[in-house]
Protein backbone atom coordinates (compact mmCIF):
# COMPACT_ATOMS: atom_id res chain seq x y z
CA UNK A 1 0.00 0.00 0.00
CA UNK A 2 0.96 3.55 -0.86
CA UNK A 3 0.81 7.00 1.31
CA UNK A 4 -1.53 7.96 -1.97
CA UNK A 5 -4.57 6.80 -3.06
CA UNK A 6 -7.09 8.36 -5.74
CA UNK A 7 -7.93 11.10 -5.25
CA UNK A 8 -5.82 11.73 -1.89
CA UNK A 9 -2.00 12.27 -3.44
CA UNK A 10 0.02 14.40 -1.54
CA UNK A 11 -0.56 17.26 -4.29
CA UNK A 12 -4.49 17.15 -3.48
CA UNK A 13 -3.92 17.41 0.67
CA UNK A 14 -7.57 16.19 1.67
CA UNK A 15 -8.76 17.13 4.83
CA UNK A 16 -8.17 13.21 5.74
CA UNK A 17 -4.81 13.44 3.98
CA UNK A 18 -3.78 16.01 6.01
CA UNK A 19 -5.40 14.62 9.65
CA UNK A 20 -3.59 11.31 9.02
CA UNK A 21 -0.15 13.52 8.02
CA UNK A 22 -0.50 15.91 11.09
CA UNK A 23 -1.06 12.80 13.16
CA UNK A 24 1.96 11.32 12.17
CA UNK A 25 4.05 13.94 12.72
CA UNK A 26 2.11 14.66 16.26
CA UNK A 27 3.39 11.24 17.22
CA UNK A 28 6.70 10.72 15.14
CA UNK A 29 8.58 13.96 14.24
CA UNK A 30 10.48 14.52 17.20
CA UNK A 31 11.05 18.31 15.74
CA UNK A 32 7.41 18.72 15.43
CA UNK A 33 5.75 21.91 17.69
CA UNK A 34 3.26 18.82 18.93
CA UNK A 35 5.66 16.46 19.72
CA UNK A 36 5.77 17.17 23.44
CA UNK A 37 1.79 16.46 23.99
CA UNK A 38 1.99 13.24 21.56
CA UNK A 39 5.04 11.01 20.96
CA UNK A 40 6.85 12.55 24.23
CA UNK A 41 3.85 11.26 26.09
CA UNK A 42 4.31 7.41 24.36
CA UNK A 43 1.05 8.37 22.06
CA UNK A 44 1.78 6.26 18.97
CA UNK A 45 0.26 4.84 15.71
CA UNK A 46 -0.89 1.33 15.36
CA UNK A 47 1.13 0.13 12.33
CA UNK A 48 -1.52 -0.67 9.86
CA UNK A 49 -2.39 3.15 9.94
CA UNK A 50 1.40 3.93 8.49
CA UNK A 51 -0.13 3.73 5.33
CA UNK A 52 -2.89 6.61 4.41
CA UNK A 53 -4.92 3.90 2.66
CA UNK A 54 -5.77 1.92 5.66
CA UNK A 55 -6.47 4.52 7.73
CA UNK A 56 -8.82 6.14 5.19
CA UNK A 57 -10.31 2.80 4.94
CA UNK A 58 -10.66 2.47 8.78
CA UNK A 59 -12.14 5.90 9.54
CA UNK A 60 -13.96 6.89 6.25
CA UNK A 61 -14.23 10.28 4.98
CA UNK A 62 -14.70 13.26 7.25
CA UNK A 63 -18.35 13.85 7.84
CA UNK A 64 -18.19 17.82 7.81
CA UNK A 65 -15.70 20.82 7.58
CA UNK A 66 -16.57 21.12 11.68
CA UNK A 67 -15.34 17.54 12.36
CA UNK A 68 -11.46 16.89 13.41
CA UNK A 69 -9.77 13.17 13.63
CA UNK A 70 -10.09 12.88 17.78
CA UNK A 71 -8.93 10.17 20.08
CA UNK A 72 -11.23 8.77 22.42
CA UNK A 73 -8.97 7.42 25.43
CA UNK A 74 -6.79 10.95 24.68
CA UNK A 75 -5.05 10.33 28.25
CA UNK A 76 -3.06 6.87 27.30
CA UNK A 77 -4.63 5.97 24.59
CA UNK A 78 -3.21 5.59 21.16
CA UNK A 79 -4.01 6.16 17.45
CA UNK A 80 -5.80 3.06 15.90
CA UNK A 81 -9.10 2.19 14.75
CA UNK A 82 -10.84 1.15 18.19
CA UNK A 83 -9.68 4.39 19.75
CA UNK A 84 -10.40 7.10 17.02
CA UNK A 85 -13.19 8.84 15.74
CA UNK A 86 -14.38 12.23 13.32
CA UNK A 87 -15.56 14.81 16.04
CA UNK A 88 -17.07 17.95 16.16
CA UNK A 89 -15.57 21.04 18.06
CA UNK A 90 -17.70 20.48 21.42
CA UNK A 91 -16.77 16.74 21.53
CA UNK A 92 -13.28 17.93 21.20
CA UNK A 93 -13.39 20.31 23.82
CA UNK A 94 -14.75 18.17 25.74
CA UNK A 95 -12.50 15.31 25.52
CA UNK A 96 -8.83 17.15 26.44
CA UNK A 97 -6.74 15.86 29.46
CA UNK A 98 -6.69 19.08 30.66
CA UNK A 99 -10.42 19.40 31.46
CA UNK A 100 -11.64 19.57 34.66
CA UNK A 101 -13.75 16.91 35.73
CA UNK A 102 -16.48 16.53 38.67
CA UNK A 103 -18.61 13.47 39.63
CA UNK A 104 -21.65 13.36 41.27
CA UNK A 105 -23.82 10.03 42.41
CA UNK A 106 -22.24 8.27 39.26
CA UNK A 107 -21.92 10.74 36.79
CA UNK A 108 -18.57 12.37 35.95
CA UNK A 109 -19.00 15.33 33.33
CA UNK A 110 -16.60 18.10 32.76
CA UNK A 111 -17.49 21.36 34.56
CA UNK A 112 -18.66 22.67 31.23
CA UNK A 113 -21.32 19.97 30.82
CA UNK A 114 -22.37 20.29 34.59
CA UNK A 115 -22.79 23.83 33.90
CA UNK A 116 -25.48 23.19 31.10
CA UNK A 117 -27.05 20.39 33.70
CA UNK A 118 -27.16 23.15 36.48
CA UNK A 119 -28.62 25.68 33.85
CA UNK A 120 -25.24 28.09 35.22
CA UNK A 121 -23.02 29.18 32.98
CA UNK A 122 -19.24 27.40 33.30
CA UNK A 123 -17.88 30.66 35.17
CA UNK A 124 -20.57 30.78 37.79
CA UNK A 125 -20.53 27.13 38.40
CA UNK A 126 -16.23 27.27 38.19
CA UNK A 127 -17.18 30.28 41.45
CA UNK A 128 -18.95 28.07 42.96
CA UNK A 129 -16.52 25.05 43.04
CA UNK A 130 -13.65 27.30 44.74
CA UNK A 131 -15.90 28.51 47.19
CA UNK A 132 -16.13 25.47 48.64
CA UNK A 133 -19.75 24.67 47.51
CA UNK A 134 -20.13 20.77 45.61
CA UNK A 135 -21.74 19.21 42.75
CA UNK A 136 -24.31 17.44 45.34
CA UNK A 137 -25.28 20.61 46.75
CA UNK A 138 -25.80 22.50 43.76
CA UNK A 139 -27.93 19.56 42.00
CA UNK A 140 -30.04 18.99 45.62
CA UNK A 141 -30.56 23.06 45.45
CA UNK A 142 -31.89 22.93 41.65
CA UNK A 143 -34.32 20.07 42.54
CA UNK A 144 -35.56 22.13 45.47
CA UNK A 145 -35.77 24.85 43.08
CA UNK A 146 -37.77 22.79 40.70
CA UNK A 147 -40.41 21.12 43.18
CA UNK A 148 -41.34 24.66 44.41
CA UNK A 149 -41.20 25.92 40.98
CA UNK A 150 -44.00 22.61 39.75
CA UNK A 151 -45.74 23.21 43.21
CA UNK A 152 -46.38 27.26 42.54
CA UNK A 153 -47.07 26.38 38.78
CA UNK A 154 -50.00 23.70 39.94
CA UNK A 155 -51.30 25.91 42.50
CA UNK A 156 -51.48 28.85 39.77
CA UNK A 157 -53.21 26.24 37.31
CA UNK A 158 -56.12 25.97 39.83
CA UNK A 159 -57.01 29.69 38.80
CA UNK A 160 -57.74 32.17 40.87
CA UNK A 161 -60.31 32.14 44.33
CA UNK A 162 -63.73 31.77 43.19
CA UNK A 163 -65.39 34.80 44.09
CA UNK A 164 -68.84 33.74 43.09
CA UNK A 165 -71.26 30.79 44.43
CA UNK A 166 -72.42 28.76 41.75
CA UNK A 167 -75.40 26.14 41.42
CA UNK A 168 -75.37 23.00 39.91
CA UNK A 169 -76.25 24.57 36.82
CA UNK A 170 -73.38 26.67 36.94
CA UNK A 171 -75.35 30.17 37.18
CA UNK A 172 -73.89 32.44 39.37
CA UNK A 173 -75.90 32.33 42.87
Amino acid sequence: MTDQMHGHAKGKRTPEYRAWHDMKQRCQNPHHREWKNYGKRGITICPRWQSFKAFYIDMGPRPSPGHSLDRINNESGSYEPSNCRWADKKTQDRNKRTNHFLEFDGHRATLTEWAERLGLSRDALSRQIKKGVTVKDLVESRDSLQRKNIANQRSACAGPPQRWATGSNGAVL
